[in-house]
């Protein structure tokens, strides 16, 4: 079977600061909140937006780039 790679990118907005812990052996994990908006037309043809909140959690080396940089 061929191996396969799921890749995405969300562009929005962090709801809060990043929440960084230790998880064993110096190893960190950084937990991040991200709202998108989604946007739709209605039955009668008017546009509505809402909001789809995403929880996000990165490791490795990603953690210091959050740490250093993501921030409400």
């Amino acid at each position: 079977m061929a191996a396969s790679i799921n890749h995405v990118t969300l562009l929005g907005n962090v709801g809060d600061d990043p929440r960084v812990s230790e998880i064993g052996q110096g190893r960190k994990a950084a937990q991040i909140n991200l709202a998108t908006t989604n946007q739709y037309k209605d039955s009668s043809g008017n546009w509505q937006s809402s909001p789809e909140w995403h929880n996000l959690v990165a490791f490795g080396p990603h953690v210091n780039v959050i740490e250093k940089y993501v921030r409400k």
